[in-house]
């Protein structure tokens, strides 16, 4: 079922749906942090195997004809037209922390489920982290950041993409990508993250 922050939305997602572990807080938000540097790779490859975890749960409750997050449209699907990507990290952001944040984390992932992985996407200009504005601020801040990159503009057509990331807190990110990745020829992006920051609904 939509959250109530989804139900909200004038406008759908550009993903075609949204599957989380946990909630973001405490513990899981901690485990987060630590797993974008290197030198955490076993905290990261746990998450990744418990995405997956979470990822192998969704489809057995399809096979069965039960509703998940992943709706019935992926049933019978080829995991040959699948594709696993990641949020890319601006170069700045990558150099700093010595490694590629969220791409290590969807490789594992795609490691763990036997499927293809792929950096599909590059960043064209500087953004500012969006932990530290608004909502509108956020939409505006991705709007038009994203492109895919050359020798994946034409092995993308037709094909699912997985895009992982360890938190969806607005979707303004993942909205964007999704749109630049179905605008270059995928047929459809579902969203698969660690957390899900979920704010409670306004009074």
């Amino acid at each position: 079922m939509p959250c109530p922050e989804c139900a909200r939305r004038e406008t759908s997602f550009s993903f075609a749906s949204a599957t989380a572990v946990y909630r973001y807080h405490e513990v899981v938000r901690q485990a987060i942090i630590a797993a974008k540097y290197p030198r955490n790779t076993a905290i990261a490859r746990e998450l990744a195997v418990r995405l997956a975890d979470r990822y192998r749960v969704g489809d057995a409750r399809r096979s069965a004809g039960e509703p998940d997050a992943l709706d019935s449209d992926r049933q019978g699907e080829s995991r040959g037209s699948l594709v696993v990507t990641h949020v890319p990290s601006p170069f700045w952001r990558q150099f700093r922390r010595g490694g590629v944040g969220t791409g290590s984390l969807a490789s594992r992932f795609a490691r763990e489920m036997n499927f293809p992985f792929g950096s599909l996407l590059e960043t064209k200009r500087s953004v500012q982290k969006q932990a530290f504005l608004d909502d509108a601020a956020r939409r505006e801040n991705v709007r038009g950041a994203f492109q895919v990159r050359r020798r994946w503009r034409k092995r993308l057509v037709g094909r699912t993409v997985l895009l992982v990331d360890d938190v969806m807190t607005t979707g303004a990110t993942a909205d964007e990508i999704s749109r630049v990745l179905l605008d270059a020829g995928a047929a459809r992006v579902d969203l698969l993250v660690v957390a899900r920051a979920i704010r409670d609904a306004p009074k």
